[in-house]
């Protein structure tokens, strides 16, 4: 098992809860792609990222993670599953919504990060569930 990989995945998440938002960037590919069940769009590259964050944050006073499982896989992707909590910006009604996320990693960095419904919606897309 690639330790560094699920350490990658558990800082990204720590330093998105803490706020850090651009911080994220040094811990993906310059050409990285996001794939956001939200917004239903793809994003690309650096700017991509900055461009999904700034929808997120335009929507959301709050958008904290929490990690219910990880695994990783034989072929070093991590799949996993937990929540997002947030609360609207324009109705301060507050969201827990569950969300899986598959990731794909190339040298020490994100390459890919697809975000599902749930861990359930990640395991099929990483050919793990029927």
């Amino acid at each position: 098992m690639n330790e560094e990989n699920r350490h990658l995945v558990l800082e990204m998440i720590e330093r998105w809860n803490a706020g850090e938002r651009e911080t994220v960037l040094e811990l993906a590919q310059p050409d990285a792609v996001l794939s956001s069940t939200l917004t239903q769009r793809i994003y690309r590259g650096h700017d991509g990222v900055m461009e999904w964050i700034s929808e997120i944050d335009s929507l959301f006073d709050r958008w904290q993670l929490r990690v219910d499982g990880l695994e990783e896989l034989d072929d070093g992707r991590i799949v996993g599953g937990g929540h997002v909590l947030a609360q609207g910006k324009a109705s301060g009604i507050a969201l827990d919504q569950s969300l899986g996320w598959l990731f794909v990693f190339r040298d020490g960095k994100i390459a890919e990060l697809s975000m599902f419904l749930d861990a359930a919606d990640a395991r099929r897309a990483a050919g793990l569930d029927p």
